[in-house]
């Protein structure tokens, strides 16, 4: 896949650090690589969250879910349809949409000591509803990179009332969305879905 160029670079990193310890220290405390560039193609996060998905689906992993508002926690279990819906909040809208793709930017940080790769993608237009999303990779120069986590930061609005959301995923084990709901002549709301198909 495409990251695999900072598998790469990772490998090389680590590389100079056996000659050098003041290389070797900047390594420790991560490296930051700008990758803007409007031909690049950003990381496949629709796909993967997409293969997690069918992943579950194929394995028939009993999927739980945990609904907490304020000190009520509702625990239940969740048909997979159901679970698709969920996933896909975590690639929609899809950044690399021709549409939008423009309005983000790519930067890559490696940091050796995990060892590990986190691409991340913001943007300066507040009107998109991502406004930042991380994704931690494990370099494998073997075998295919990991993925280990995804994080996004969205906000949108809807009527009088604004949503400010945190989703993250993690790899083979869980996910979880807290959205905060602010009306405009009301309390705030916060809700926490948490999904597990691991049993974490």
């Amino acid at each position: 896949m495409k990251y695999l160029q900072y598998s790469i670079f990772l490998l090389l990193l680590a590389a100079c650090n056996n000659n050098n310890n003041t290389a070797k220290t900047a390594a420790n405390q991560g490296t930051a690589i700008d990758t803007a560039n409007p031909n690049i193609d950003f990381f496949p996060v629709a796909d993967y969250i997409k293969s997690q998905v069918h992943m579950v689906d194929s394995m028939q992993l009993p999927i739980m879910k945990t609904t907490i508002v304020g000190k009520d926690s509702v625990p239940a279990s969740m048909k997979q349809e159901e679970f698709s819906k969920i996933a896909a909040e975590f690639y929609t809208p899809d950044i690399s949409d021709a549409g939008i793709k423009k309005d983000y930017k790519e930067t890559a940080f490696a940091d050796q000591s995990i060892p590990s790769v986190t691409f991340t993608y913001t943007t300066k237009n507040p009107s998109l509803e991502i406004l930042r999303l991380d994704v931690l990779v494990k370099p494998d120069p073997v075998q295919s990179d990991k993925v280990r986590t995804i994080y996004l930061e969205k906000f949108f609005e809807k009527g009088d009332t604004s949503f400010t959301q945190k989703l993250f995923w993690k790899a083979d084990k869980n996910c979880q969305i807290i959205t905060t709901a602010q009306p405009k002549n009301g309390a705030e709301i916060t809700k926490i879905v948490k999904v597990s198909w691991s049993g974490e």
